[in-house]
């Protein structure tokens, strides 16, 4: 069973995210720039002096959702990309970053199956024990001696529990996604959870590492540039119109360069974790990624 180096990949996932600002921004660059020019878009005065009716309301919404989609797809692509980057040392053109192909949609897809997996093993069992400490607390009611105490045990065992299979899931499973952007052989899921066997706690805490620090930065950016609001809302007011609040937008652009950096890096983490691990299987021939310069 073969173990990931731990310091190592988690030293080498910043240094290829950071050590290669330039390939970053060719590989991302497009898409971040029209998300953060839309982030900005309702600094505007234009965009703020506006009719605030239902209409109005109502295209905004769209507008969001259009937005919401278009930041799905393009982090799914730049993802790709990335990976593609650390594993195969592959290089796209600006433009390319926009392109949602056969891959992107598998890469999708993975993603999909992992959440739907994660919600059964978690959610399902979390809302039986809910609906059952209901019950028990109620009966608590009546019998002091025995409700509250084992209610008690069913909530720290829902709560810390369930949510923990839930982490060592995800873990045991990340490394799908590079293998996906990689073109592995095989079926992904069921490759890379034998692939990932004994390294989940490697994985979750490795994964921590990488992402606290560009979180403690997104903070900080925060916490400096913080707005009245960090998104407009819209309320109904008493004469039948909408009234729309605006402000904190250059600080939700801010916050965006913050994460699209902890996606950098966590997405160079897996991809040097799944490239240390062995095929689980003769059928996973893909060919031994090279390591990028």
């Amino acid at each position: 069973m073969q173990k990931i180096a731990f310091w190592r990949s988690i030293g080498d996932a910043y240094a290829f995210v950071f050590g290669q600002p330039l390939r970053l921004l060719r590989i991302g660059g497009v898409w971040l720039a029209i998300f953060f020019l839309y982030s900005l878009w309702y600094v505007l005065p234009g965009a703020v002096a506006r009719p605030t009716g239902l209409a109005d309301a109502l295209r905004d919404s769209g507008i969001e959702l259009a937005a919401l989609l278009f930041y799905l797809f393009g982090l799914i692509s730049f993802a790709v990309a990335w990976h593609r980057a650390v594993l195969l040392n592959e290089d796209r053109t600006w433009l390319a970053a926009l392109r949602f192909r056969r891959r992107e949609w598998r890469f999708l897809g993975n993603g999909l199956i992992i959440l739907l997996l994660i919600g059964l093993l978690v959610g399902v069992p979390l809302s039986v024990a809910s609906w059952v400490f209901s019950i028990v607390l109620s009966a608590g009611l009546s019998q002091a001696h025995v409700g509250p105490g084992l209610g008690l045990v069913m909530a720290i065992a829902a709560g810390a529990i369930l949510p923990g299979i839930g982490s060592a899931v995800w873990c045991r499973l990340a490394l799908v996604f590079p293998a996906v952007a990689a073109d592995a052989p095989g079926e992904p899921i069921a490759e890379t959870w034998q692939q990932s066997r004994g390294n989940w706690l490697r994985l979750y805490f490795a994964s921590l590492l990488c992402g606290l620090p560009v979180w403690a930065l997104g903070w900080v950016v925060d916490r400096v540039s913080a707005g009245p609001l960090t998104r407009y809302s819209w309320t109904f007011a008493g004469d039948g119109k909408f009234i729309a609040t605006y402000g904190g937008e250059l600080q939700s652009a801010l916050g965006l360069l913050v994460y699209f950096l902890e996606a950098a890096v966590l997405i160079a983490f897996y991809s040097i974790a799944y490239r240390q691990l062995p095929a689980p299987g003769a059928a996973s021939s893909m060919p031994a990624p090279q390591p990028a310069e």
